[in-house]
Protein backbone atom coordinates (compact mmCIF):
# COMPACT_ATOMS: atom_id res chain seq x y z
CA UNK A 1 0.00 0.00 0.00
CA UNK A 2 2.86 2.73 0.96
CA UNK A 3 4.57 1.55 -2.60
CA UNK A 4 1.13 2.38 -4.27
CA UNK A 5 0.84 5.87 -2.59
CA UNK A 6 4.69 6.01 -3.10
CA UNK A 7 4.28 5.91 -6.64
CA UNK A 8 1.05 7.95 -7.16
CA UNK A 9 2.82 10.45 -5.60
CA UNK A 10 5.57 10.33 -7.70
CA UNK A 11 3.42 10.28 -10.94
CA UNK A 12 1.71 13.66 -9.23
CA UNK A 13 4.88 15.41 -9.13
CA UNK A 14 5.90 14.24 -12.49
CA UNK A 15 2.48 15.08 -14.24
CA UNK A 16 3.07 18.77 -11.92
CA UNK A 17 6.15 19.31 -13.22
CA UNK A 18 5.35 18.35 -16.35
CA UNK A 19 2.53 20.91 -16.51
CA UNK A 20 4.66 23.62 -14.98
CA UNK A 21 7.35 23.29 -17.99
CA UNK A 22 4.31 23.02 -20.46
CA UNK A 23 3.40 26.51 -19.06
CA UNK A 24 6.97 27.91 -18.99
CA UNK A 25 7.23 27.19 -22.59
CA UNK A 26 4.08 28.35 -23.54
CA UNK A 27 5.44 31.92 -22.49
CA UNK A 28 6.86 34.53 -24.55
CA UNK A 29 9.25 37.07 -24.68
CA UNK A 30 9.07 39.78 -26.96
CA UNK A 31 10.72 43.05 -26.92
CA UNK A 32 10.07 46.02 -28.64
CA UNK A 33 11.15 49.97 -29.56
CA UNK A 34 9.11 52.67 -27.68
CA UNK A 35 9.33 56.34 -28.69
CA UNK A 36 7.56 58.91 -25.65
CA UNK A 37 7.66 62.85 -26.50
CA UNK A 38 6.47 65.75 -25.37
CA UNK A 39 4.43 68.38 -26.98
CA UNK A 40 7.72 70.44 -27.77
CA UNK A 41 8.98 66.79 -29.35
CA UNK A 42 11.62 66.12 -26.55
CA UNK A 43 11.76 62.55 -25.77
CA UNK A 44 10.43 62.02 -22.31
CA UNK A 45 13.04 60.06 -19.84
CA UNK A 46 12.36 58.04 -16.57
CA UNK A 47 9.32 55.99 -17.29
CA UNK A 48 8.85 53.03 -15.41
CA UNK A 49 7.51 49.67 -15.72
CA UNK A 50 4.62 50.36 -14.38
CA UNK A 51 3.71 53.61 -16.20
CA UNK A 52 3.27 51.00 -19.53
CA UNK A 53 0.03 49.52 -20.49
CA UNK A 54 -0.63 47.00 -23.54
CA UNK A 55 -4.03 46.97 -24.76
CA UNK A 56 -5.08 44.58 -27.65
CA UNK A 57 -3.01 41.70 -26.27
CA UNK A 58 -2.87 39.96 -22.84
CA UNK A 59 0.71 40.49 -21.75
CA UNK A 60 2.93 42.19 -18.75
CA UNK A 61 5.35 44.55 -19.04
CA UNK A 62 8.43 43.15 -17.50
CA UNK A 63 11.31 45.30 -18.32
CA UNK A 64 11.72 49.14 -19.58
CA UNK A 65 14.87 50.17 -20.46
CA UNK A 66 16.10 53.25 -21.97
CA UNK A 67 18.17 52.20 -25.34
CA UNK A 68 20.33 55.45 -26.74
CA UNK A 69 22.76 53.23 -27.98
CA UNK A 70 24.20 53.59 -31.71
CA UNK A 71 21.33 52.54 -34.65
CA UNK A 72 22.12 50.92 -37.67
CA UNK A 73 20.44 53.37 -40.42
CA UNK A 74 19.90 52.38 -44.28
CA UNK A 75 19.22 55.15 -46.15
CA UNK A 76 16.99 54.13 -49.15
CA UNK A 77 16.58 56.59 -51.78
CA UNK A 78 13.74 56.50 -54.32
CA UNK A 79 15.38 56.34 -57.88
CA UNK A 80 12.06 56.43 -59.98
CA UNK A 81 11.38 58.59 -62.82
CA UNK A 82 9.22 60.85 -60.66
CA UNK A 83 12.00 61.66 -58.24
CA UNK A 84 13.76 63.73 -61.41
CA UNK A 85 11.64 65.26 -63.31
CA UNK A 86 12.94 68.57 -62.98
CA UNK A 87 17.12 68.89 -62.01
CA UNK A 88 16.00 71.47 -59.25
CA UNK A 89 13.53 68.81 -57.86
CA UNK A 90 16.54 66.32 -57.77
CA UNK A 91 19.30 68.36 -56.44
CA UNK A 92 16.87 69.05 -53.31
CA UNK A 93 16.41 65.39 -52.84
CA UNK A 94 20.19 64.59 -52.63
CA UNK A 95 20.51 68.21 -50.77
CA UNK A 96 18.02 66.88 -48.12
CA UNK A 97 19.61 63.02 -47.91
CA UNK A 98 23.18 65.54 -47.27
CA UNK A 99 21.41 66.42 -44.40
CA UNK A 100 20.18 63.10 -43.10
CA UNK A 101 24.14 62.74 -42.73
CA UNK A 102 24.92 65.59 -41.44
CA UNK A 103 22.08 65.49 -38.55
CA UNK A 104 22.18 61.74 -37.42
CA UNK A 105 24.81 61.00 -34.65
CA UNK A 106 28.66 60.02 -36.32
CA UNK A 107 28.93 57.03 -34.26
CA UNK A 108 25.72 55.64 -36.13
CA UNK A 109 26.30 52.89 -39.14
CA UNK A 110 25.03 54.21 -42.48
CA UNK A 111 24.11 52.04 -45.33
CA UNK A 112 23.59 53.96 -48.95
CA UNK A 113 20.61 51.73 -50.58
CA UNK A 114 18.48 52.95 -54.30
CA UNK A 115 15.92 51.51 -55.42
CA UNK A 116 13.21 51.69 -58.61
CA UNK A 117 12.12 48.00 -59.93
CA UNK A 118 15.58 47.54 -59.41
CA UNK A 119 17.12 47.39 -55.17
CA UNK A 120 20.64 48.32 -55.03
CA UNK A 121 23.31 48.14 -51.95
CA UNK A 122 25.72 50.94 -53.23
CA UNK A 123 27.14 51.37 -49.61
CA UNK A 124 26.83 49.02 -47.00
CA UNK A 125 26.96 49.41 -43.33
CA UNK A 126 29.96 52.21 -42.57
CA UNK A 127 31.06 54.77 -40.22
CA UNK A 128 33.02 56.25 -42.93
CA UNK A 129 29.91 59.14 -43.96
CA UNK A 130 31.80 61.03 -46.55
CA UNK A 131 32.13 57.38 -48.33
CA UNK A 132 28.39 57.91 -48.55
CA UNK A 133 28.23 61.76 -49.80
CA UNK A 134 30.31 60.67 -52.58
CA UNK A 135 27.91 57.68 -53.67
CA UNK A 136 25.12 60.75 -53.62
CA UNK A 137 26.86 62.55 -56.10
CA UNK A 138 27.69 60.07 -58.13
CA UNK A 139 24.32 59.27 -58.49
CA UNK A 140 22.85 59.69 -62.07
CA UNK A 141 19.42 61.90 -62.16
CA UNK A 142 16.66 59.76 -61.85
CA UNK A 143 14.43 59.35 -65.41
CA UNK A 144 17.71 59.66 -67.47
CA UNK A 145 18.91 57.07 -69.68
CA UNK A 146 21.56 55.71 -67.37
CA UNK A 147 19.39 55.31 -64.36
CA UNK A 148 16.46 53.68 -66.03
CA UNK A 149 19.15 51.26 -66.77
CA UNK A 150 20.67 50.76 -63.61
CA UNK A 151 17.34 51.17 -61.36
CA UNK A 152 14.30 50.47 -63.83
CA UNK A 153 11.86 53.60 -64.28
CA UNK A 154 8.71 52.57 -61.56
CA UNK A 155 8.86 52.65 -58.12
CA UNK A 156 8.85 48.59 -56.43
CA UNK A 157 8.50 49.80 -52.92
CA UNK A 158 7.44 46.58 -51.24
CA UNK A 159 9.95 44.78 -53.38
CA UNK A 160 12.43 47.21 -52.44
CA UNK A 161 11.88 46.53 -48.59
CA UNK A 162 11.80 42.88 -48.54
CA UNK A 163 15.29 43.00 -50.54
CA UNK A 164 16.65 45.24 -47.63
CA UNK A 165 15.28 42.56 -45.32
CA UNK A 166 17.07 39.57 -47.38
CA UNK A 167 20.09 41.24 -47.16
CA UNK A 168 20.24 43.15 -43.90
CA UNK A 169 18.25 40.99 -41.40
CA UNK A 170 20.44 39.16 -39.46
CA UNK A 171 22.00 42.70 -39.19
CA UNK A 172 19.54 44.70 -37.72
CA UNK A 173 19.52 45.15 -33.86
CA UNK A 174 15.77 46.56 -32.00
CA UNK A 175 15.72 50.09 -32.44
CA UNK A 176 17.33 50.22 -36.09
CA UNK A 177 16.19 51.97 -38.56
CA UNK A 178 15.19 52.18 -42.36
CA UNK A 179 15.16 55.56 -43.93
CA UNK A 180 12.71 55.95 -46.71
CA UNK A 181 13.40 59.06 -49.17
CA UNK A 182 10.88 59.24 -51.99
CA UNK A 183 7.86 61.10 -52.90
CA UNK A 184 5.93 57.84 -51.49
CA UNK A 185 4.62 56.72 -55.02
CA UNK A 186 4.46 52.66 -55.32
CA UNK A 187 3.73 50.02 -57.84
CA UNK A 188 0.15 49.03 -57.84
CA UNK A 189 1.09 44.97 -58.77
CA UNK A 190 3.96 43.50 -56.44
CA UNK A 191 4.37 39.37 -54.96
CA UNK A 192 5.09 40.77 -51.44
CA UNK A 193 2.39 40.82 -49.28
CA UNK A 194 2.59 44.21 -47.14
CA UNK A 195 1.52 41.91 -44.19
CA UNK A 196 4.55 39.35 -44.54
CA UNK A 197 6.47 42.27 -45.28
CA UNK A 198 5.20 44.04 -41.94
CA UNK A 199 5.69 41.22 -39.57
CA UNK A 200 9.36 40.40 -40.89
CA UNK A 201 10.02 44.03 -40.28
CA UNK A 202 8.11 43.82 -36.53
CA UNK A 203 10.50 40.30 -36.28
CA UNK A 204 13.87 42.37 -36.44
CA UNK A 205 12.77 45.28 -34.40
CA UNK A 206 13.14 47.65 -37.13
CA UNK A 207 11.09 50.73 -37.64
CA UNK A 208 10.64 52.53 -41.14
CA UNK A 209 11.27 56.44 -40.90
CA UNK A 210 10.03 58.29 -44.82
CA UNK A 211 11.17 61.46 -45.48
CA UNK A 212 9.10 62.73 -48.41
CA UNK A 213 11.74 65.94 -49.67
CA UNK A 214 9.28 66.59 -52.41
CA UNK A 215 5.52 66.82 -53.53
CA UNK A 216 4.40 63.16 -53.45
CA UNK A 217 3.04 61.23 -56.62
CA UNK A 218 -0.80 61.53 -57.62
CA UNK A 219 -3.37 59.15 -57.77
CA UNK A 220 -6.77 58.66 -59.46
CA UNK A 221 -9.68 58.46 -57.06
CA UNK A 222 -12.72 58.57 -58.96
CA UNK A 223 -12.83 61.77 -60.51
CA UNK A 224 -10.51 62.90 -57.88
CA UNK A 225 -6.40 63.75 -57.44
CA UNK A 226 -4.96 62.52 -54.62
CA UNK A 227 -1.40 61.71 -52.79
CA UNK A 228 -0.48 58.15 -53.00
CA UNK A 229 0.85 57.49 -49.49
CA UNK A 230 -0.73 55.37 -48.23
CA UNK A 231 1.67 52.19 -48.41
CA UNK A 232 4.75 54.35 -46.90
CA UNK A 233 2.90 55.59 -44.52
CA UNK A 234 0.89 52.80 -43.16
CA UNK A 235 4.63 50.94 -43.01
CA UNK A 236 5.98 53.68 -40.78
CA UNK A 237 3.61 53.90 -38.13
CA UNK A 238 2.68 50.41 -37.61
CA UNK A 239 6.54 49.71 -37.16
CA UNK A 240 7.20 52.05 -34.62
CA UNK A 241 8.70 55.23 -36.94
CA UNK A 242 7.07 58.29 -38.57
CA UNK A 243 6.40 59.65 -41.77
CA UNK A 244 8.04 63.56 -42.38
CA UNK A 245 6.89 66.29 -44.74
CA UNK A 246 9.70 69.30 -44.62
CA UNK A 247 6.69 71.47 -46.04
CA UNK A 248 4.94 74.61 -44.57
CA UNK A 249 3.56 75.10 -48.51
CA UNK A 250 3.29 74.01 -51.58
CA UNK A 251 1.99 74.59 -54.99
CA UNK A 252 -0.42 71.75 -56.06
CA UNK A 253 0.48 70.38 -59.36
CA UNK A 254 -2.18 70.24 -62.38
CA UNK A 255 -2.07 66.15 -63.42
CA UNK A 256 0.26 65.77 -66.45
CA UNK A 257 1.60 68.97 -65.75
CA UNK A 258 5.38 69.65 -63.81
CA UNK A 259 6.03 70.34 -60.41
CA UNK A 260 6.49 73.70 -59.27
CA UNK A 261 10.60 74.56 -58.66
CA UNK A 262 10.42 75.03 -55.12
CA UNK A 263 9.37 72.12 -52.79
CA UNK A 264 9.97 72.94 -48.73
CA UNK A 265 11.97 76.58 -47.12
CA UNK A 266 15.79 75.27 -46.30
CA UNK A 267 14.67 76.13 -42.49
CA UNK A 268 11.70 74.11 -42.95
CA UNK A 269 13.71 71.04 -43.93
CA UNK A 270 16.59 71.69 -41.66
CA UNK A 271 13.66 71.33 -38.75
CA UNK A 272 12.49 68.10 -39.98
CA UNK A 273 15.80 66.73 -40.53
CA UNK A 274 16.71 67.04 -36.99
CA UNK A 275 13.36 66.30 -35.75
CA UNK A 276 14.01 62.42 -37.90
CA UNK A 277 17.60 62.55 -35.70
CA UNK A 278 16.47 62.52 -32.70
CA UNK A 279 13.54 60.02 -33.28
CA UNK A 280 15.84 57.61 -34.48
CA UNK A 281 18.37 57.91 -31.62
CA UNK A 282 16.24 57.36 -27.93
CA UNK A 283 13.65 54.51 -27.92
CA UNK A 284 12.84 52.39 -25.11
CA UNK A 285 13.24 48.98 -24.98
CA UNK A 286 9.67 47.30 -23.40
CA UNK A 287 9.94 43.89 -22.65
CA UNK A 288 6.55 41.87 -22.85
CA UNK A 289 5.90 38.77 -21.28
CA UNK A 290 3.31 36.88 -23.52
CA UNK A 291 1.27 33.38 -21.47
CA UNK A 292 0.42 32.51 -25.43
CA UNK A 293 1.96 33.24 -28.25
CA UNK A 294 -0.04 34.35 -31.13
CA UNK A 295 -0.25 32.54 -34.15
CA UNK A 296 -0.61 35.81 -36.00
CA UNK A 297 0.07 39.36 -36.03
CA UNK A 298 -1.93 40.61 -33.32
CA UNK A 299 -2.98 44.48 -33.18
CA UNK A 300 -1.87 46.02 -30.21
CA UNK A 301 -1.95 49.04 -28.27
CA UNK A 302 0.67 50.89 -25.90
CA UNK A 303 -0.24 53.69 -23.13
CA UNK A 304 1.62 55.72 -20.85
CA UNK A 305 0.17 55.84 -17.37
CA UNK A 306 0.69 58.79 -14.69
CA UNK A 307 1.04 58.01 -11.07
CA UNK A 308 -2.67 57.64 -10.38
CA UNK A 309 -2.94 54.99 -13.26
CA UNK A 310 -4.69 57.27 -16.23
CA UNK A 311 -3.74 57.58 -19.46
CA UNK A 312 -1.51 60.21 -20.47
CA UNK A 313 -2.99 61.94 -23.69
CA UNK A 314 -0.62 64.81 -24.01
CA UNK A 315 2.40 62.29 -24.89
CA UNK A 316 3.20 61.12 -28.28
CA UNK A 317 4.01 57.62 -28.94
CA UNK A 318 5.79 56.00 -32.05
CA UNK A 319 5.44 51.73 -30.98
CA UNK A 320 4.92 49.03 -33.18
CA UNK A 321 1.02 48.50 -33.93
CA UNK A 322 1.31 44.48 -34.26
CA UNK A 323 3.07 42.10 -32.15
CA UNK A 324 3.93 39.08 -34.58
CA UNK A 325 4.15 35.54 -34.29
CA UNK A 326 7.95 35.39 -33.19
CA UNK A 327 9.78 37.58 -30.67
CA UNK A 328 11.59 40.19 -32.15
CA UNK A 329 14.81 39.89 -29.82
CA UNK A 330 15.26 37.54 -26.78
Amino acid sequence: MRASRAALLLLLLIASGLALAAQEQATQTYVLPLGVYDRDGKFVEGLKPEQIRVKGVKATVKRLELDTGPRRIILLLDMSGSMGQRKTAWEFVRSVTKAVLTAIRPDNSVALHVFAEKHVVLVPFTEDFAAVDSQLDALPRPGRTEAKEAYGRKTALLDALASVMNECEKEFRLGDVIFLISDGGAMRTSEVKIQDLRSRVGRAGVRIFHLVPILPSLATVGDLWVWDLEVAESLAKETGGEILFPWETWEVPVPGGSYPPNYARSENVAATVQKAARLIQSVYRVELEVPESPHKPRKLTVEVLDSHKRRISKERLLDPRYLVPQPAHP
